[in-house]
């Protein structure tokens, strides 16, 4: 990646250490995140973006468990973490 910018929001975002395929990101909007290396690949390929409002109360839901949540290409689908088109 190496953007700096939220793959959600894009807004300027940190970078955590990444793990076994997984990018860590830490955003001030979205807070701290881990997604999937290939599915931000494919994404950009798409030209697909995260609908930002359901990313991050997704993203809130999840952190309630007490782990940095992760994204995977499961969850964009189940969730509809991205917008149609």
């Amino acid at each position: 990646m190496g953007n700096d910018k939220c793959v959600i929001c894009r807004s300027a975002a940190g970078q955590m250490v990444p793990v076994a395929g997984f990018v860590g990101i830490s955003c001030s909007q979205c807070g701290d995140y881990s997604i999937n290396e290939q599915l931000v690949q494919d994404l950009a390929k798409a030209r697909r973006t995260f609908n930002v409002v359901r990313a991050q109360t997704w993203l809130a839901i999840s952190r309630k468990s007490g782990v940095i949540p992760t994204i995977t290409a499961l969850d964009v689908s189940i969730h509809g973490l991205v917008n149609d088109g």
